[in-house]
Order: C-alpha cells, then structure tokens, then sequence
C-alpha cells in the first residue's frame, strides 16, 4: 500500500497490486517484487510504497462496511456488503454480495439478498461497534474490509476513509444581494 492510496480526498483503491494467498518462499520473494513493481508503473511513480504481509484468513463470511450509508449520506446508518468467503470478492467486483443496513449498535434495518445465518445479532453488534471505533480514531467514517474467520471472530483486514457519498453539502450562509429600487 502507499500513503497516496487512500485519502479523504481521493480513493485509488487497487492502484497498486495485492497478492493474495502467498505460499512459499519464492511465491512470497515474487509476491514481493509484484507489489513493489506496481507503484512504478503508475503516474505516481514516485509514491512511497509499504509492503504488508499477514497471515491469510479463512473467511467463512467478508465484506466491506461503511461507517455511514454512502448511498443515502445517512449518518445513523452503517451500509454492510457481505458474502461468503473473503471480501475480495467484493472489492474486486466478482460479486455483489448481500446488502445489509445497521442501526448505530447493529440492529437490522434492511436487507437486500440473502442473509447468512453467522451474521446474527452479536457479529452484527460487534460490525456497528468496529465502525464506531474507527470512525472515532481516524476522525471519521470508515470504509472497512473485514472478515469472520472458521472459529467465528471479526477481523478487521484494511480501513480507509470513505470518499465518496452522498452526503449532503455543509450548510452555508448565502448573503442576498441588497434589492435594489
């Protein structure tokens, strides 16, 4: 990742490549220069480019979860994409995925797809409380991948400010022209 990747102004998500699922020594050496290689073919190239490694989850359930409801601009509301396995699907646009729209603690607004039976109110309730949490330390809402591994706890995978909404402009005083006679 670099720190030109996501901002509050501007999202380059996939910019620059990930590689998922590295196995191996000369998989992770190439991995490596792949990721390293991506920042250089950019017209950015000078951007200062960071190489995370961690361990692969095995996702029973992912998605991304916005800390507010991009789509509405709804600060009340937490927007969640979810499918089975990992979120990349989602990310990539491989899938949709289920639409699903929290309360501040989780409660359920809405639904649009199917709703898996492992998202039930206590991974519902813990999906509201990570968007809280990092919406209060990143000093607003987030845009998150997340995952619920075989043994069923949340992990949080990536966060990024969310850039584009539908949040409504700031209220701004308009002074009138002064009528004329």
């Amino acid at each position: 990742s670099s720190v030109v990747e996501d901002s509050t102004t501007s999202s380059m998500a996939g910019r620059f490549v990930s590689v998922l699922d590295v196995v191996g020594w000369p998989a992770f050496v190439a991995a490596v220069s792949d990721v390293v290689a991506s920042a250089a073919v950019t017209e950015i190239a000078d951007a200062p480019m960071a190489v995370l490694v961690q361990p692969m989850g095995e996702a029973r359930l992912g998605g991304v979860l916005f800390g507010l409801d991009p789509l509405t601009g709804d600060r009340s509301s937490f927007r969640v994409s979810l499918t089975d396995g990992l979120p990349e699907q989602i990310v990539s646009g491989a899938v949709t995925g289920t639409q699903v729209v929290l309360g501040r603690h989780g409660r359920l607004r809405s639904v649009s797809g199917p709703l898996p039976a492992l998202l039930g109110a206590r991974h519902r309730a813990q999906l509201a409380r990570l968007a809280r949490r990092t919406a209060a330390v990143f000093g607003g809402p987030q845009d998150i991948e997340w995952l619920i591994d075989r043994g069923g706890t949340l992990r949080l995978l990536q966060s990024r400010p969310i850039t584009a909404s539908a949040l409504p402009p700031e209220p701004r005083i308009v002074d009138s022209p002064a009528a004329g006679p």
